[in-house]
């Protein structure tokens, strides 16, 4: 009996003990889990490091799995290390939140889908398909940095299919997003996409507004990137305003600050500006040596400059030579963005969007004749017999 006793006893020693380690091992995730949750729009690679050091990843499920490969795939996102192309990973996470009553979640898991397979795979239609169903979360988030990048992975892959109406209004609901979760850095991004939009559509008084707006902001900036991005943005406005000697100054500290070597968008818009003051020898230089760069639409946009030059010039041979380049590089860089591919899936959504909520409402129509129809037996009902019970 005594070594029954302490059989039974040590075994609920034991199990105790293992009670004890899986609540200290599952409080210990969601510890981790939480602070790269604080950290994964300021410090991505802390909350990289943070996951990674996860010892029981493999075995995590239901809610921590899923946020745990939410986390891990945005993580890598961010810090720019490849994930696996097939989505697979953050699927997890996209089936689990699917059906969930937590709009953060999900529409954070769709989000980054969406990056997923637009940055790796290249599959813009799919890419777009899953921002969408992020974007129907919006509503319901409360999460403003998700909201904002939502909007602004929109607005993105609309420019780029030159859907420029569209993507002006993603970009306007993405700043006002970064203004409401007070991302002044992701606000600037956002400002200097819609400075080039407002050049399309010739709003002077928005351009200016814009300038007004990044200049307020420059100086607050950490990033020298993005100070870069914006004197070379307003250096190019200037230039198309005709203020050649405010364009060459912004343009001289965008070259100063840039980080980037070398700084071939610069270079590109300083060697537009040379070319409009008479200086075509060193724009000439500028233009050869921007294009070095890997940006497609870059080197179609300086093809097209060398082309009009060389037209000015009577300079037959180079004229050929700049418009066979500059349309083999427009035409990759329209295969690239499958612009029909994106108005198709963007107007397939809306119409899908359209039925549902049609049906939605004729639901709720019908619903309300039956609802009136029962009241109105009920009440019928009623008032027979209270007449009934009268003659009686």
């Amino acid at each position: 009996m005594r070594s029954r006793k302490n059989i039974l006893f040590n075994l609920t020693i034991i199990l105790l003990l293992a009670c004890t380690a899986c609540y200290r091992s599952t409080r210990h995730v969601t510890e981790n889990l939480s602070q790269a949750e604080e950290l994964i729009w300021t410090a991505p690679d802390s909350a990289l490091h943070i996951l990674e050091s996860i010892p029981t990843s493999r075995h995590l499920i239901g809610k921590e799995q899923a946020d745990y490969v939410l986390l891990l795939s945005l993580a890598q996102y961010r810090c720019y290390i490849p994930v696996s192309s097939d989505s697979s990973m953050i699927d997890l996470a996209v089936e689990y939140y699917k059906d969930k009553n937590d709009a953060d979640k999900k529409g954070a898991a769709f989000y980054v889908k969406g990056c997923i397979l637009e940055e790796y795979s290249k599959d813009i239609p799919n890419a777009l398909l899953a921002y969408k169903e992020a974007e129907k979360c919006i509503p319901s988030m409360n999460d403003k940095h998700y909201v904002a990048r939502i909007y602004s992975s929109l607005g993105y892959i609309n420019q780029c299919s030159f859907n420029f109406e569209l993507a002006k209004e993603y970009y306007q609901k993405a700043v006002q997003a970064n203004i409401d979760g007070k991302d002044t850095a992701a606000q600037t991004s956002n400002l200097l996409n819609l400075l080039q939009l407002y050049h399309i559509f010739h709003d002077t008084d928005s351009v200016n507004q814009c300038i007004t707006k990044l200049l307020q902001f420059s100086s607050s900036l950490k990033d020298s990137i993005l100070q870069s991005k914006i004197y070379h943005n307003i250096a190019v406005s200037k230039m198309y305003q005709e203020k050649y000697e405010e364009a060459e100054s912004f343009f001289s500290c965008a070259l100063h600050i840039s980080p980037a070597s070398p700084p071939y968008k610069t270079m590109s818009g300083l060697a537009q500006l040379y070319i409009k003051r008479g200086q075509k020898e060193r724009a000439d230089s500028l233009f050869q040596n921007a294009l070095l760069s890997k940006d497609l639409s870059l080197r179609a946009y300086i093809y097209n400059q060398l082309y009009d030059e060389a037209w000015k010039a009577e300079n037959y041979k180079k004229i050929a030579q700049y418009a066979r380049l500059y349309i083999d590089t427009s035409d990759s860089i329209y295969n690239s963005h499958l612009h029909q591919e994106v108005l198709k899936v963007q107007r397939k959504y809306d119409h899908m969007q359209l039925l549902y909520q049609k049906s939605r409402q004729t639901n709720i129509i019908y619903s309300s004749i039956i609802i009136i129809f029962i009241v109105s037996g009920i009440l019928w009902f009623l008032f027979i017999q209270y007449k009934k019970k009268r003659r009686k």
